[in-house]
């Protein structure tokens, strides 16, 4: 929306096992005037794997 504002809000994931496949992604994110959320992560077996070209997997905290 035109002239919005706000930040995006934080995202915490536990798990044991988390695999993040085919352009699967965890994100925090706003396109509106604000700060991004932090993304933590924690897992005992982290799996990110790209099996396509055109897509790819990934954690991440965007503002634009």
């Amino acid at each position: 929306m035109q002239n919005s504002t706000g930040d995006a809000g934080n995202v915490t994931v536990n798990a044991k096992i988390l695999e993040l496949l085919n352009g699967s992604y965890i994100s925090s994110s706003t396109f509106a005037r604000g700060k991004a959320g932090d993304v933590i992560v924690t897992s005992d077996n982290l799996t990110i794997d790209d099996n396509r070209a055109d897509l790819f997997p990934r954690i991440a905290s965007n503002a634009e």
